[in-house]
């Protein structure tokens, strides 16, 4: 049994198709097909049933999925601990993260790490939504939230500060808050699950619900209605810390601390062999996060 068949074919499960996996492993679909025959020929059993417009795993293949899995896992331990590999990361790095974030922060840690080692290659996945990192074959995962899974490996790279804030033109137009109370007069911008907002001082703590005529769930809309003067919004300093300095934005409420659990948070996969390389990629990104002020 050949484990470049048997990575292939864990490829082609998480992604669902023979093309999707032939093209993440570098292989046409033509080639990939042949080969996953070629695993199913050495197991005796037939993984997958494939028509020419769906695919599913047999139970063979669902039992012998997490066999795989757990393979690869070892092999590529087993690899990375001797020779140059257990030195220099090389192949590729799966990384995925969110799209505002990503933009900002990883450019300059992606060509970092491309510089400095030169036989590595980054395929980077930006999306807002939680994946199933495992399925998707990720190696490492930057999250801004609350992290509540046990079950996976992280690290925290950053606490995520967070601020009110407002345009001046509407500030001008709607007047400036005093105290939290007054928020429920204004105009708020609201990202989906957030429309209570948490503050305090050193007197009190205050809870406050919210409302508004703009709701998203994207971090960049959210941003981009506070610039345009639809409202104050609540968002990561991390985000807004430039339109702050440059007068774009003006902080809302700057006596009151926003309380947030939110942190900038590496994500490994559970059960996954953690490789020198994507060790050197949160390096690079948790140096690059470690000289901002949040």
């Amino acid at each position: 049994m050949n484990i470049d068949d048997v990575i292939l074919f864990e490829r082609i499960a998480a992604l669902g198709s023979v093309s999707a996996g032939g093209g993440a492993c570098g292989l046409s679909a033509t080639v990939s097909s042949d080969r996953l025959k070629r695993l199913e020929s050495d197991l005796g059993c037939t993984l997958l049933n494939r028509t020419t417009r769906s695919m599913s795993l047999t139970d063979e293949g669902a039992r012998f999925l997490g066999q795989a899995r757990d393979l690869i896992n070892q092999y590529e331990a087993a690899r990375h601990s001797v020779g140059r590999r257990s030195e220099t990361p090389v192949g590729l790095l799966r990384v995925a993260a969110p799209v505002l974030f990503a933009k900002k922060f990883l450019p300059k840690a992606i060509n970092n790490f491309l510089t400095g080692y030169p036989e590595m290659q980054i395929d980077l996945n930006l999306s807002d939504e939680i994946l199933n990192y495992a399925a998707e074959g990720i190696d490492v995962a930057i999250r801004i939230g609350n992290l509540k899974d046990s079950s996976v490996i992280a690290r925290k790279l950053a606490e995520s500060g967070r601020v009110l804030c407002a345009s001046p033109s509407y500030l001008r137009r709607h007047g400036t808050p005093t105290q939290p109370s007054d928020l429920d007069e204004q105009r708020c911008i609201i990202f989906v699950g957030e429309d209570v907002w948490r503050l305090r001082n050193s007197l009190e703590e205050i809870r406050i619900r919210v409302s508004g005529r703009f709701k998203t769930n994207n971090a960049e809309m959210a941003t981009q209605a506070a610039l345009d003067g639809l409202g104050i919004a609540l968002r990561s300093l991390w985000d807004v810390a430039d339109d702050l300095r440059a007068g774009r934005l003006e902080r809302v409420l700057p006596d009151y601390e926003t309380i947030s659990d939110m942190a900038v948070y590496a994500i490994y996969p559970p059960g996954r062999f953690i490789s020198p390389a994507a060790k050197a990629f949160v390096e690079l990104v948790h140096g690059n996060l470690r000289s901002l002020r949040f």
